[in-house]
Order: C-alpha cells, then structure tokens, then sequence
C-alpha cells in the first residue's frame, strides 16, 4: 500500500500532478518548498472579480507547502498568512496547533504585526479553556521549547472568544484591532471582546 495515501485516508496526488513553485517559476521537486500550484483545477474568479495566480497553466492555491523525499505534501499554511520577522519566513498555523495543543487553551490566533527593528512581530491571541488561567509568559516560554526561538510571540492577548465568520474562519483583520497601546510590560493583556 502507498503510505502516502495513509495521511487523510484518500488519493494523495503525486509530486507530478501537486508542483511547489513561486508564483512566477517552477521549482523541482523534493525538497524545494514554495508555493503550492495544482493541475486539473476550475477556477472562474472570485465574485469582486479578481483570480487566482497561473504558472504554466497551473492554478494557485495559495498555500505554501513542499514535498518530502518519499513524495508526501506537507503545507505549512496559507502564503499570505506568513509572517517576516528578522527574515525569518513564520507560519502562524505551526504555532496556533502548538498552542491549542495545551489542556488550558481553547483557541488561538497568531498574525504579524509592525515593528520597526523586525519588520513584524508575532502576536498571539488566546482563547483560555474555561476555567484555565494561563499566564503570557508560560505560553511564551511554551513555545520556545517546543520551536524556534523567532517563532515566539512577542505579545500575547487573551480574550473571551476570537472573530469568526459564518463558515468558521477567524476574521484576522478584527484582531488587529485589539491594539498595543494596552498591553503591558509584560507584553499580556486581558481583553474581552
């Protein structure tokens, strides 16, 4: 049996059909990791008119991702989620999963956010299990354990729940909206909202 269809149960599409690249070259696979484009897939363009990227006539998924030397696809997450900090490429998903991985975090978030020596800094923004008080620092220190030191929020928020619309997706751009002016030293701040 193909290990490769092990993953989600279903047919994995092979390196041949599923091609990383950037958006404007190819790149061979394994290992290179880029930008994921797809063969064989419809797309007529957004209601507000804009499309998705072609390369060679194929489709853009908008998610960056690579293929490993026994040809599985792995996705790091979404290309326009990615954070720069210091040069280092951070996607945010890798930290969310590690957070809510912990029995006292229900929900997280983590965008980039401006900092001038950085270009970005991470910001996470948690959702504690009911009853659960997790401390900033703990979670802070949590992650550098467990990742790369430049993947460590600068900033963590609690709040009650994080915005989503209808279909579950966490509205980032309401996020940004819990602003920096009421953290503390810490770099912690209750908001509920």
């Amino acid at each position: 049996m193909d290990d490769r269809a092990a993953i989600d149960g279903g047919a994995v599409p092979t390196p041949e059909e599923l091609i990383t690249g950037t958006p404007q070259t190819r790149l061979p696979n394994p290992p290179h990791a880029g930008h994921l484009v797809m063969l064989g897939l419809a797309f007529e363009g957004y209601t507000g008119g804009a499309h998705k990227e072609i390369l060679d006539g194929l489709l853009s998924s908008g998610d960056a991702g690579y293929f490993d030397e026994a040809g599985r696809l792995f996705i790091d997450g979404r290309s326009d989620d990615m954070v720069i900090s210091g040069g280092e490429n951070v996607f945010p998903a890798e930290i969310e999963n590690l957070l809510v991985a912990r029995g006292d975090v229900r929900d997280a978030a983590v965008l980039g956010v401006a900092d001038a020596d950085f270009g970005q800094r991470l910001k996470a923004f948690v959702v504690p299990e009911p009853g659960s008080t997790p401390d900033a620092d703990a979670l802070r220190a949590y992650v550098k354990d467990n990742l790369a030191r430049y993947k460590v929020p600068k900033v963590v928020v609690f709040l009650d729940e994080l915005p989503r619309n209808a279909t579950g997706k966490v509205l980032r751009a309401r996020l940004l909206e819990h602003g920096d002016s009421t953290e503390g030293a810490a770099g912690a701040t209750k908001s509920r909202g």
